[in-house]
């Protein structure tokens, strides 16, 4: 889903789908939020967050003058989820809430393709309090609605984003796959940074640049070198909670 986002960004036609990528790491938030058991302390694993919106917003400014560059209103919005998340308990209340949020996202002329990517959360939410719904008879049951709703809306688009999920993390459960599940511990740094990185590598559409083969190979190489790096040393979690 992170190098799919980074195509993306890479390739302007491609951005068309970004939400359903997006849509899908919202999904496994909310679904491992839920199973985990982790509502009491999401709170507090927001603030390595709000360091790197902090962080990421300040270096963004220093290179290209863009205070909130173009992969931060996934921290924001991640952030005011995890607030409703935390307060609110009953599922019907915290639907409630999401649509709250949702119409105020509209008054703020908030695109509607990025909003149907949050809503990727409440159905990880929903479908970790009832798996036995989470199967493809389930999801398939929510398409058609596709049809029936208009298109542009976010409505429209959240009916695919459970559907798409599930086939990811069925994808996601063969063997060769769980083999190299180590590399999700550095997602999270990859979208952060590479869309910073294209951006330096004159790559990105979103920063004014175009596409050149080897500076997307190259831009990728150093995305995923600043990720480790990142993770390992600069924003190591555990380290951040020891500092206080």
């Amino acid at each position: 889903m992170a190098v799919c986002v980074f195509f993306c960004h890479v390739f302007e036609s491609f951005n068309s789908f970004g939400f359903l990528f997006v849509g899908v790491f919202f999904f496994m938030s909310g679904y491992g939020m839920e199973v985990s058991g982790s509502k009491k302390r999401s709170l507090i694993r927001l603030v390595p967050y709000i360091l790197y919106f902090a962080w990421f917003s300040l270096v963004y400014f220093l290179f290209f003058r863009v205070f909130i560059y173009p992969t931060s209103w996934f921290l924001v919005i991640y952030f005011c989820i995890m607030v409703i998340y935390r307060f609110v308990s009953n599922i019907y209340a915290l639907l409630w809430s999401f649509m709250g949020f949702a119409a105020l996202l509209i008054l703020m002329d908030f695109e509607w393709v990025w909003m149907a990517s949050f809503g990727g959360f409440m159905f990880g939410v929903f479908f970790a309090r009832y798996s036995s719904a989470f199967n493809l008879k389930t999801c398939l049951c929510l398409f058609p609605l596709v049809f029936l709703l208009p298109w542009a809306g976010s409505p429209a688009l959240w009916t695919v984003i459970p559907l798409f999920s599930w086939f990811v993390l069925t994808l996601s459960s063969k063997k060769v796959f769980r083999s190299i599940s180590f590399m999700g511990d550095y997602t999270f740094y990859f979208y952060c940074v590479h869309c910073f990185v294209l951006g330096l590598f004159g790559c990105t559409w979103t920063l004014g640049g175009s596409p050149s083969f080897w500076g997307c190979f190259a831009s990728f190489c150093a995305s995923v070198g600043v990720s480790v790096f990142l993770k390992e040393y600069l924003f190591s979690y555990p380290k951040i909670q020891k500092a206080g």
